[in-house]
């Protein structure tokens, strides 16, 4: 055990508190708080996580908040000039869920829709060459009306219809980007576990779950889930229950769109 985690200890003890005592009130699993005193930090989630834990941590005992991060960052190694500096989150800090939103492919779209109409008035032409010749009149195929929706009107939920010109054949109608249909997502915990949960581009949650804590999310986007206790967790795609993802105290990291749950591609070797 070194000073660091030696001082914690005696200055909870001089409280006469209890691992439990601190861990019910701090929301952080007692194998965490153990392993800040025994000085185990390589069991910690790392980063701003163990910043927030020695910092809810010394707040419960009364010690000085900024005191007990400095001699903990000087413990851990965390002063070195080399080592990336993270700033920490504002305390309380939680973001909203925001669903992403992409753009459409316009430029794509238009080409594809022009090339479909060519398609379509070429079939039709070929397609009424026998009666053409059979009747020796001519007949000219009636041009293909494509409607596009400027880009301005268009939302993520509007569709763009192709309304062929009558010619006795129902109306083709095509649905732009099917892919970004909205899913759900809900994280029960069993066991207490760190989750840090991120949509395109930014963080959007983190936060210790305990028994029985869950939270839901509803997105048209992926979902990124890195997961302190893979084990200790159970998630429902679209109300369906996924096998366990991992083993107790296995920190793994998840994809969610709405196909399903993805494995994230192994990190490339330096």
């Amino acid at each position: 055990m070194d000073a660091f985690g030696s001082t914690l200890k005696r200055e909870r003890e001089k409280r006469k508190f209890s691992l439990d005592d601190v861990s019910a009130a701090t929301k952080i699993s007692v194998r965490f708080l153990s392993a800040i005193e025994s000085g185990r930090f390589d069991q910690l989630p790392g980063g701003i996580f163990n910043r927030g834990f020695v910092r809810a941590y010394a707040r419960q005992l009364g010690l000085d908040e900024e005191q007990i991060v400095a001699q903990y960052k000087a413990a851990a190694g965390e002063d070195d000039p080399n080592t990336p500096v993270e700033t920490d989150l504002p305390r309380g800090t939680q973001l909203a869920l925001s669903p992403g939103h992409k753009d459409l492919p316009w430029k794509e779209l238009a080409v594809f829709l022009l090339l479909l109409a060519v398609g379509l008035s070429v079939w039709k032409f070929r397609s009424l060459e026998p009666a053409r010749y059979r009747s020796r009149t001519t007949q000219i195929p009636a041009p293909i009306a494509v409607k596009l929706v400027p880009p301005t009107a268009v939302t993520e939920a509007s569709p763009i219809h192709i309304t062929p010109a009558p010619l006795g054949k129902p109306t083709e109608q095509h649905t732009a980007n099917p892919g970004s249909q909205p899913f759900q997502l809900r994280i029960v915990a069993r066991e207490d576990s760190w989750i840090s949960v991120s949509g395109p581009g930014d963080e959007i949650f983190h936060q210790v779950l305990s028994p029985p804590e869950e939270k839901s999310f509803h997105s048209t986007s992926r979902i990124v889930v890195k997961a302190g206790n893979a084990g200790g967790l159970a998630f429902f795609w679209n109300g369906r229950e996924l096998p366990v993802q991992g083993r107790e105290g296995e920190v793994k990291t998840l994809i969610f769109d709405n196909a399903g749950i993805h494995q994230p591609p192994p990190a490339a070797t330096p």
